[in-house]
């Protein structure tokens, strides 16, 4: 089950509870992204990162990374990501 809220301000929140997922070459907006139940895997560069219950990840704009669940049962996560408008003055 998949739900994306996009608020007023353009910023959005994403959530999901899955049981498996794979997601290669992703690249989004400033993003802040945690787990409640289960874990969650993210390959940034050459780093493994693994997102347990109690800690979360902050992912810059245009940074490339994979994902990966792969459970038993679903794991609930959650993604608050941050529209970041330029101004440009003439």
């Amino acid at each position: 089950m998949k739900k994306i809220q996009i608020l007023n301000n353009q910023n959005k929140i994403y959530s999901e509870a899955i049981d498996m997922v794979y997601c290669t070459n992703e690249s989004h907006e400033f993003s802040i992204r945690m787990v409640f139940n289960g874990n969650e895997l993210y390959n940034i560069g050459s780093k493994e990162l693994n997102i347990f219950p109690g800690s979360f990840l902050v992912i810059n704009e245009g940074t490339v990374y994979s994902r990966k669940i792969n459970s038993g049962s679903p794991v609930n996560t959650l993604s608050i990501y941050k529209s970041i408008f330029k101004v440009i003055q003439a």
